[in-house]
């Protein structure tokens, strides 16, 4: 069962296909577990099988832990490396004001075409039309967040969020409906 997903993994030269951190190799997990647990099974003594699945909970769970922690992956440099760590307080605080923003989002109609950074989406969802900001190709309304100190800037670097904004700023196609905290909304002119 593994060949085609080994074949699929190995024979790309894209990092995001054979990778843990794009595709998670989530293919993978089914059919290792069950591979555990048939193995599990076959073994007669209790104390073995119970020492093998405590030592494979235990190692799932500190390589897991070990990767959230010492990623080098270049995509997580981008963003805030905080929100992979589950399990640190940091990874449940926001650097702003979620009710401020809430409120700043209803700017935007519900039938507006937005393009919006990464974090915002899932609060301006149920729309016909929202983009992935930088991708900004037919939309009505742009929504980013000036300050990205806890936000990250996936998918550009900080250098090329910072220069697009400047550029939307001196932008003949948008302006600046909305600028406090650390949200910026802009609207076609």
């Amino acid at each position: 069962m593994l060949i085609p997903i080994f074949a699929q993994k190995l024979l790309s030269f894209n990092p995001s296909m054979w990778s843990i951190w794009l595709q998670y190799s989530i293919e993978f997990v089914p059919i290792l577990s069950l591979a555990l647990f048939d193995t599990l099974l076959l073994l007669k003594q209790p104390k073995l099988r119970y020492s093998i699945a405590l030592i494979s909970v235990a190692l799932a769970i500190h390589i897991n832990i070990f990767e959230m922690d010492n990623s080098d992956y270049p995509y997580h440099k981008l963003g805030n490396r905080q929100r992979l760590r589950f399990y640190n307080e940091e990874h449940y605080q926001q650097d702003f004001l979620v009710k401020e923003i809430h409120e700043a989002l209803k700017l935007i109609p519900a039938k507006g075409i937005v393009s919006a950074h990464g974090n915002l989406g899932p609060h301006l969802a149920f729309r016909d039309t929202i983009l992935l900001y930088p991708n900004i190709t037919n939309a009505d309304y742009i929504a980013i967040f000036r300050d990205t100190k806890g936000v990250g800037t996936w998918p550009l670097n900080l250098e090329d969020y910072n220069r697009k904004l400047i550029e939307l700023d001196s932008s003949n196609s948008y302006q600046r409906i909305y600028d406090k905290k650390s949200l910026v909304i802009f609207r076609r002119k």
